[in-house]
């Protein structure tokens, strides 16, 4: 809630760290919370002296209420875009929907395979949340997801800025299915 009516100014690293923290499993570990926490690469010598800072990136969210900022978005994003997003955004719930059918058909089987791996690896990063919210929207009506389309165009255009503010960054990162469930690295990555 604070990001949403403060934006970046009232962020900073150990918040973030601790929003991903609590998207892990009770109990569980929370490699990138660490991450996000103690900074990576822990030594201030192994960062790239043109790596932005923390402050340049939390910059990104900008200052003032997020929901105005989605709605401005919203009545400037073109049409294809706004489109290529709700399917997105409709796509996570038949995503996380699957997941979870073919999960309890390997459980009941007895014969943990590729739908257990898979809902290990997104429990354990920020995919949960992308998890969570789909779970949660499974009724979704157009609103809910419309409303999931433009956070998720939020989310790729703030990844376009960071790309730009680090052409040269390892981006590939995010095809990494702790991070970043397969149905959505494409997009993020337009």
């Amino acid at each position: 809630m604070q990001v949403v009516l403060s934006g970046g100014a009232g962020l900073n690293m150990a918040t973030i760290g601790s929003l991903a923290r609590a998207m892990a499993p009770a109990g569980g570990v929370a490699p990138i919370a660490g991450q996000v926490e103690y900074r990576w690469p822990i030594s201030p010598a192994e960062e790239r002296d043109d790596a932005p800072g923390d402050e340049d990136l939390l910059a990104l969210f900008g200052t003032g209420d997020l929901r105005d900022r989605a709605q401005a978005l919203a009545m400037t994003t073109p049409a294809a875009e706004l489109r290529d997003a709700y399917q997105v955004a409709a796509a996570m719930t038949a995503w996380a929907d699957g997941a979870c059918t073919a999960i309890e058909r390997e459980i009941a089987d007895g014969q943990p395979g590729d739908a257990v791996t898979e809902w290990v690896t997104t429990a354990l990063g920020p995919a949960r949340m992308v998890m969570a919210v789909a779970l949660r929207d499974q009724d979704a009506g157009p609103a809910s997801t419309a409303a999931t389309s433009v956070l998720l165009i939020l989310i790729r255009n703030l990844l376009r800025a960071v790309r730009q503010l680090t052409p040269d960054g390892n981006f590939d990162v995010l095809r990494n299915p702790m991070v970043a469930p397969t149905f959505l690295t494409d997009f993020l990555g337009r």
